[in-house]
């Protein structure tokens, strides 16, 4: 016997209104049991008077599902992971594109989207729009996905001596996107080729720009503080800090948090000879009823994840 290591996941998700009058913020976590793979994805919807809330629903919900039915590819060695999150985003766009030329109405509606996947100790995310991605290792955070907003060239010209500090933070522009999800072409899509190697110990924060209320530094304490905690612990506080901080015109945050462990497992010693042989990948009738339900009707939302969830 040979000894080796199973990567583990404690997963938590917190959200929360702010003081806002409706909540426009969508996520799920599937982290499933005994299982080396796992999902999140969270949207940011845009456009209160366009149907923000529906837009984030139906981009959770396309991109999860369309995800999730792809699971034996994600849990496999040979999958392109990568291209299956582009696949995925571009399917939820198409499916935002039909629901607004099905409902007029709701032109302008829009989403920013985080979607990751992890399969044993390898990180691959997607990224669109200023929803942050953190990952905190070694008493350091680090911000992975670019910010697809004008922020950065605001702060730029901060920097540049353009603009004071306090004219930047309070700038009109601030928060316009430069890239989402809005049923034509994406802009920009951040998706790396190569997975990064997660260690034990390491934590990952997928957020709303809600949660940007507070600065890294204080993110950086609060899930230090509790590093030895669950992620539900870390989330809650990380809630909790927004909520104190009482901030007027507090935006929706919604925070999913993933910490990293892995148990020594034992395993057998490998054969000498192995063969692989490919087959193709079959759906089953309730695999293929879920995916004939991604489309047009975002009141389904709620029950394409569930009945992706459950597979």
């Amino acid at each position: 016997m040979k000894a080796s290591s199973k990567t583990c996941f404690d997963v938590s998700t917190g959200i929360d209104v702010g003081a806002r009058d409706y909540q426009e913020d969508c996520l799920v976590a599937d982290f499933p049991m005994c299982e080396s793979y796992g999902i999140g994805v969270l949207a940011d919807g845009m456009g209160a008077h366009a149907s923000g809330d529906m837009a984030s629903a139906l981009v959770v919900s396309q991109v999860f599902a369309a995800l999730k039915m792809r699971r034996n590819m994600l849990k496999s060695g040979d999958a392109n992971i990568p291209a299956l999150l582009k696949k995925a985003v571009g399917e939820a766009n198409t499916a935002m594109s039909n629901f607004i030329k099905n409902n007029p109405d709701s032109k302008g509606m829009g989403a920013t989207l985080i979607a990751t996947v992890v399969r044993d100790n390898q990180l691959y995310w997607l990224s669109v729009g200023d929803s942050p991605l953190y990952l905190i290792r070694n008493g350091e955070i680090q911000k992975l996905n670019e910010d697809h907003s004008m922020a950065p060239q605001i702060d730029a010209m901060v920097a540049s001596g353009q603009l004071s500090a306090e004219v930047a933070a309070q700038h009109p522009d601030r928060n316009c996107l430069t890239s989402a999800v809005l049923g034509e072409e994406i802009p920009r899509i951040d998706c790396p080729e190569t997975p990064m190697a997660l260690e034990p110990d390491d934590i990952l924060i997928l957020a709303s720009d809600g949660l940007q209320t507070l600065t890294d530094g204080t993110i950086l304490k609060l899930a230090n503080k509790t590093a030895a905690s669950s992620s539900a612990v870390v989330t809650q506080n990380l809630m909790s800090a927004v909520e104190a901080a009482a901030m007027p015109e507090q935006d929706n945050i919604s925070v999913m948090v993933l910490q990293i462990d892995q148990m020594p497992v034992m395993s057998p010693e490998p054969k000498t000879e192995r063969r692989i042989e490919t087959q193709p990948v079959h759906r089953s009738a309730e695999e293929d009823a879920i995916l004939a339900a991604l489309v047009p009707d975002i009141e389904e939302a709620p029950d394409i994840i569930n009945q992706a969830m459950a597979l």
